[in-house]
């Protein structure tokens, strides 16, 4: 599992998920995920991707103040490339194992928690309200726009947003 043979299993994935079909949001998702563990193994002069590399990395994420919802994500997508670099023999043996993944209990206990700050008044105005974000075609943010205001007026469930379909408005 030398750097250079991960790096090339990375582009490859990225590629894969492209031609499944999945967004570039996503992909790009992915791609830095798996960057930031790329820079963790090289700063920390890891030579190969290696269990202990990904314990000391999500360890090192835990300490940076990341949750542990996020943490679980960057464990699922590590996971992920790993068994698609392993199933394409582009690497020996994947580097995570079930032990170093966040316990479920963990993730679900925290995923519960009860929301402790509200959007008050004025931060509901500034989002309706704020321009375009650079770098956001104008497609894109008129779409987010609405996504945003019916998230935030409406009292539909995450799931039930992203179920909505132009039939049922």
């Amino acid at each position: 599992n030398t750097l250079q043979r991960v790096e090339k299993a990375i582009k490859a994935y990225l590629a894969s998920k492209r031609a499944d079909g999945l967004s570039e949001g996503t992909i790009a998702n992915y791609e830095r995920i798996t960057q930031k563990y790329m820079d963790f193994i090289k700063e920390n002069g890891y030579e190969e991707a290696s269990i202990a590399s990904v314990n000391d990395w999500k360890i090192s994420l835990s300490e940076a103040g990341v949750k542990i919802t996020t943490l679980n994500l960057y464990m699922q997508v590590l996971h992920g490339f790993f068994s698609f670099a392993t199933d394409m023999e582009m690497i020996e043996k994947s580097p995570v194992i079930p032990t170093l993944m966040p316990s479920k209990k963990a993730v679900n206990v925290e995923r519960k928690k009860p929301y402790t700050k509200l959007l008050t008044a004025d931060e509901f105005k500034k989002i309706i309200t704020c321009g375009r974000p650079k770098g956001v075609t104008e497609l894109n943010w008129k779409r987010n726009r609405a996504i945003l205001v019916v998230f935030l007026t409406s009292g539909l469930r995450n799931s039930e947003l992203r179920d909505l379909r132009m039939r049922d408005i």
